[in-house]
């Protein structure tokens, strides 16, 4: 027998040819939750600058624009569980462009609303490792 046809490899699991399995509804199984709204008319979309994070000191991550869904259905508990849920899956996508430009027009395209945040410009102010020291610090 060729190797991948040893008993417990995956090449013979897909290579076997199994009888369809046929699974009958019970006709007192209750509906699946649902969370909100299924179809929303208008979609919102926030593009912006993502800006740098505590944990680097240099300008990475800063350069490209995103793109995010606004939620369009609130977040619901789950009865059993408690864990939030929403059906609105659109707000786990994020959009990466690398200008302006490109997400407003994508946005455009698709017909979406936006809302764009312009980003902050930081501030950089000259200094030295003396000036810690210095006299005419103010502490």
């Amino acid at each position: 027998m060729p190797p991948d046809h040893r008993r417990g490899t995956m090449g013979s699991f897909f290579q076997r040819k199994q009888n369809p399995v046929m699974f009958r509804l019970r006709a007192n199984v209750p509906a699946p939750l649902t969370y909100g709204k299924k179809e929303v008319a208008v979609t919102t979309v926030h593009i912006y600058q993502p800006s740098k994070t505590a944990m680097q000191s240099g300008s990475g991550n800063t350069h490209s624009w995103v793109l995010e869904f606004e939620p369009a259905a609130p977040k619901l508990a789950d009865p059993l569980m408690g864990w939030l849920g929403s059906s609105d899956t659109r707000t786990q996508v994020r959009l990466k462009f690398g200008s302006r430009e490109e997400a407003v027009d994508f946005a455009k395209r698709k017909g979406l609303d936006y809302r764009i945040q312009e980003p902050k410009t930081r501030r950089i102010r000259p200094k030295s490792y003396a000036e810690n020291f210095s006299y005419q610090r103010v502490d």
